[in-house]
C-alpha cells in the first residue's frame, strides 16, 4: 500500500513547488538513459531568511507564531531537525531535536497548527 500512496509524490510535491514559483525543473538524463529532474530554488534569498527565522525560534530568540511553529512542526516530524539546523544554531543535536519537539508540542498562540501537522503525520504513519 505504502508504494502505490508513495509513488510520485516527490515529482508531484516538486512540480507543485515550482507552479507556486518555489522551484524550477531541470530535467537531465542519468548515465544518459534514465530521465530525473534537479530542482533548484529560484529564491535563495527567500530560502535562507526562512532558516534564519527558524533558527532564531530554535533557540529561543524569537517566539514560534503559526508559520514557524509548522514548519518546526513537518522538520521535526520527518527527523530532519538536526540535520537542517545542526551547524546553524550551535545546539547539540539532542537540544535541537529537544526544542523542536517543545515548539511542535507547545501551547503557544498558532499551536494549532503544530497540532494539525502532528495529527497529518501520525494519521499517515498509522496507515502504514
Amino acid at each position: 500500500m505504502l508504494d502505490r500512496v508513495a509513488k510520485g509524490l516527490r515529482n508531484r510535491t516538486y512540480r507543485e513547488l515550482a507552479v507556486q514559483g518555489f522551484v524550477r525543473e531541470e530535467p537531465y538524463k542519468f548515465f544518459g538513459l534514465i530521465p530525473k529532474a534537479d530542482w533548484p530554488v529560484l529564491n535563495p534569498a527567500e530560502q535562507q531568511a526562512t532558516r534564519d527565522v527558524l533558527a532564531r525560534v530554535l533557540i529561543g530568540s524569537t517566539p514560534p507564531d503559526a508559520r514557524t511553529g509548522a514548519l518546526i512542526a513537518l522538520i521535526h516530524a520527518v527527523e530532519a531537525m538536526p540535520a537542517v539546523f545542526a551547524e546553524r544554531v550551535g545546539l547539540s543535536k539532542g537540544d535541537i531535536k529537544r526544542r523542536a519537539r517543545a515548539i511542535a508540542d507547545g501551547s503557544w498562540p498558532g499551536s494549532w497548527a503544530c497540532e494539525a501537522t502532528n495529527r497529518a503525520v501520525a494519521d499517515r504513519q498509522t496507515a502504514f
